[in-house]
């Protein structure tokens, strides 16, 4: 994670795929997909992640914040993104993408890759059904944590309905 705006960033990557026309780039759409469906909360979409996949609270421990949706490739976007990127390694630009910063090319990779299946199973999990009949519990995540010797925060631990 990028804890200081004037520490050195070793690696960058910006999830983006290319069409035939490498000149006509555009964003993976899962995360457009579920930032219309789900709260645009850092909470909410950490929570959601986190469960689609039982290694992504060790990978992303801090998670995930979320920009809402604005102008992209703008100031106000770069100023946002460098926010969250004080507190977390992944930033998700609502309707739109993901940032993420790491201190080599292939670990920064590797979250973004992780992100992104998480993303992926929720998706899909969406589109079957509305509701899930059973997920991951705070008590489960706490566990979790305790055996991979990650702390993660309590604001993402929160009781909920499946």
């Amino acid at each position: 994670m990028v804890t200081n705006l004037s520490d050195e960033v070793k690696a960058v990557y910006v999830c983006s795929e290319k069409s035939e026309d490498v000149n006509n780039p555009y964003v993976s759409p899962l995360f457009g997909d579920f930032t219309f469906v789900l709260p645009l909360t850092d909470e909410a979409l950490t929570r959601e992640l986190w469960e689609m996949a039982t290694e992504c609270p060790v990978v992303f421990p801090d998670g995930i914040g979320v920009v809402p949706w604005m102008v992209p490739g703008g100031r106000e976007i770069a100023v946002e993104t460098s926010k969250l990127l004080e507190k977390y390694d992944v930033a998700i630009w609502a309707h739109h993408g993901m940032f993420a910063a790491g201190e080599d090319f292939d670990l920064t990779f590797g979250l973004m890759h992780t992100v992104e299946k998480s993303a992926e199973i929720l998706v899909k999990t969406l589109s079957m059904t509305g509701t899930k009949r059973q997920t991951i519990t705070p008590d489960n995540f706490r566990n979790l944590a305790k055996d991979f010797n990650v702390n993660l925060p309590e604001k993402f631990l929160f009781e909920k309905d499946c």
